[in-house]
């Protein structure tokens, strides 16, 4: 299913971007199909109400079981009905404001967007590194700095690394901590 997906989205984005890079276009890719998007239609789709989890399955768990469930939806489709029925599916559900993210670069995460800009202006790039980790393996809670030439300048915490990594980067931007460096 994320096979067929990736595949799907890649060529509709190849059409409808001829002229934007390849890395733009993994950008804006990963940002349609990111496991919080596939989650969030997951649920608008009600995938869950076709499900049977076990009672200790919840919150981030759970999140990414339903987003491995529509991939597995989407690869039925595919081999069930076909290319051009999946494609309308994928378009009609995870593609429907593809349009508006790409007019308004809405595509692009936080950390991206941190890089480009630290390049820009100080011609660096961040170093994000663990500070600490809590919690039993299926509950654990990272703490992630973000260094500048060395130098700590946030740091975040989530539920993952990449999680952790964003948060700092969006502390970065919120209180724009590189430009007191």
């Amino acid at each position: 299913g994320d096979a067929v997906l990736e595949l799907i989205v890649s060529q509709v984005l190849y059409k409808k971007c001829p002229n934007k890079e390849e890395g733009e276009l993994t950008l804006i890719r990963a940002n349609l199909v990111n496991r919080e998007r596939l989650t969030q239609i997951a649920r608008k789709l009600e995938l869950e109400n076709f499900l049977m989890a076990g009672k200790n399955l919840n919150g981030k768990g759970f999140d990414t079981v339903l987003g491995n469930c529509l991939e597995a939806l989407i690869g039925a489709m595919y081999l069930d009905i076909g290319f051009q029925d999946t494609l309308d599916f994928i378009n009609k559900n995870l593609l429907n404001d593809i349009d508006e993210k790409i007019k308004a670069k809405t595509y692009k995460d936080p950390k991206s967007n941190l890089q480009e800009i630290l390049q820009e202006e100080l011609g660096v790039l961040p170093e994000y590194k663990i500070l600490s980790e809590e919690g039993p393996a299926h509950k654990r809670r990272f703490k992630i700095g973000l260094f500048l030439n060395g130098k700590l300048i946030e740091e975040g915490s989530g539920l993952s690394k990449q999680e952790a990594e964003t948060d700092a980067a969006l502390k970065v931007f919120e209180k724009e901590s590189w430009k007191k460096i």
